[in-house]
């Protein structure tokens, strides 16, 4: 079945109903019993939303559900829905984290993008909870090693690595640009680089972390802007910039 469609045969409606009411609730006994009674398939769709079982309960939240689907081969990485979505990214921008990696941990790839163009990696970081950055971490360094694409651009024209500075997530940016981030990333309307961004909103470590992975102060976004205009000591900078850190250093946990 392909990755990006989900097909299924004919199946009477109340079925359905049933079996994602059974879903919602997390009645386990009443999902095993009709998936066993019928012609349900596990990554069969709502008859409304059109989603799958696992897409509707990580939505939902509905953690227990999500196990027993997943242990029955349920799909974290179908497109599906009105608006397409997968189960991957709504786990991450539910904050389900441990959710999210056992989802990761059944895929082959992570090089998904969803109706809005986002990449599991842009949900990230914009959602990422702070309260257990390693775990957000380790997850954003396996999405890379499963080909989420570091210079993916959603609908607004931007990176994950634009996100992250916006949201202010420096070991999150320092581990992008360590895995290979294109620190003069423009974004596509505006050609607002990752170090122009920072500079507009006056975030120095930033900067100092952008500069020593290899930021062109002086390229200009569309409207002329530069970093080199906006910050007048950014000279100074880069002169006192330090080696950038390996990507291993930046969390004993990041990259497992």
């Amino acid at each position: 079945m392909s990755a990006f469609s989900v097909t299924m045969e004919p199946i009477a409606a109340q079925i359905l109903y049933s079996f994602f009411s059974a879903v919602m609730q997390q009645d386990i006994a009443a999902m095993d019993r009709l998936m066993r009674a019928s012609r349900l398939t596990i990554d069969c769709l709502h008859p409304l939303r059109r989603l799958t079982a696992l897409t509707e309960a990580t939505r939902l939240g509905r953690t227990r559900a999500c196990t027993w689907l997943l242990e029955r081969g349920a799909a974290p990485g179908l497109l599906c829905g009105i608006k397409p979505t997968t189960a991957l990214h709504q786990a991450i921008a539910g904050r389900h984290v441990a959710l999210a990696e056992a989802m990761l941990a059944t895929m082959e790839t992570a090089h998904l993008v969803d109706y809005h163009g986002a990449s599991p990696l842009h949900l990230l970081a914009q959602y990422a909870d702070l309260a257990s950055e390693d775990a957000w971490l380790r997850l954003a360094g396996a999405l890379i090693d499963k080909q989420v694409r570091l210079e993916a651009l959603d609908h607004e024209g931007v990176t994950a690595l634009h996100y992250a500075l916006i949201h202010e997530r420096a070991d999150l940016v320092e581990l992008l640009l360590a895995r290979g981030a294109n620190p003069n990333a423009m974004a596509l309307d505006t050609g607002m680089s990752p170090l122009l961004m920072a500079a507009l909103n006056q975030q120095r470590d930033m900067v100092r972390l952008l500069l020593r992975y290899g930021a062109n102060p002086d390229l200009p976004s569309v409207s002329g802007k530069t970093a080199a205009a906006l910050m007048p000591d950014i000279e100074r900078m880069l002169s006192e910039k330090s080696p950038a850190r390996s990507a291993a250093t930046i969390s004993p946990t990041a990259l497992l």
